[in-house]
């Protein structure tokens, strides 16, 4: 099974939520939703409740930018209204996502701000730490700027997990945390692409022992 090629223009604009910044806001879209994400589970949010909330989010975010929830409530605007703001947002973008998990995510929107927590050390070495770019074996790296975080990856990388998961029969949880943790690593190696994944294999090999 595939996905839905439908899906590819909404994924491409979340993609550039690593690139979209706001005044009063640390860093990319993508980096902040990475912090408050880990600062969630950590405080004891159920992974499938800040997945969905999170994916629902970024979704709006494709079309709103830096127009958030709190944002729309300083400027006048009760729970309600802020709440239609945020889910014709996600309606603008949102037809090609899966019919089901779709009307699940625009129910997240509804949603208060959770409280403030603070995330893990390892969210802000993934923040600093900055993605190789283009890498492939024996040619210079293509480099990107602004180069993206790692941060900004990984949480872009979880919420396009969720939202191609239907495709393939997968609950939002798993996918979402896979794409989350999947470049731990780089909170204490530095990203050099290629020949970094190739010394990181190395490493893990030796340490695992025969």
């Amino acid at each position: 099974m595939s996905v839905d090629r439908a899906l590819v223009p909404l994924l491409r604009e979340v993609n550039d939520l690593k690139r979209v910044r706001a005044a009063g806001i640390e860093g990319t879209l993508a980096a902040r939703a990475f912090r408050r994400t880990w600062a969630r589970l950590v405080a004891g949010d159920s992974p499938a409740t800040v997945a969905l909330r999170e994916t629902a989010l970024a979704v709006a975010a494709a079309r709103l930018g830096g127009i958030d929830r709190a944002m729309l409530t300083r400027a006048g605007l009760d729970d309600d209204s802020a709440t239609a703001v945020l889910r014709n947002g996600f309606d603008a973008v949102a037809g090609p996502v899966d019919p089901i998990l779709a009307v699940t995510l625009r129910d997240h929107l509804g949603e208060h701000e959770p409280a403030a927590a603070e995330p893990p050390a390892f969210v802000h070495d993934l923040e600093r730490q900055p993605r190789a770019g283009a890498t492939r074996p024996g040619h210079p790296r293509l480099v990107l700027e602004p180069p993206e975080s790692h941060a900004d990856h990984c949480f872009v990388t979880a919420v396009s997990a969720v939202l191609v998961g239907p495709s393939y029969g997968a609950d939002p949880a798993g996918p979402f945390l896979a794409g989350l943790c999947h470049h731990f690593h780089n909170a204490v190696l530095p990203d050099s692409g290629f020949a970094g994944r190739c010394c990181w294999a190395t490493i893990w090999t030796r340490s695992s022992g025969p």
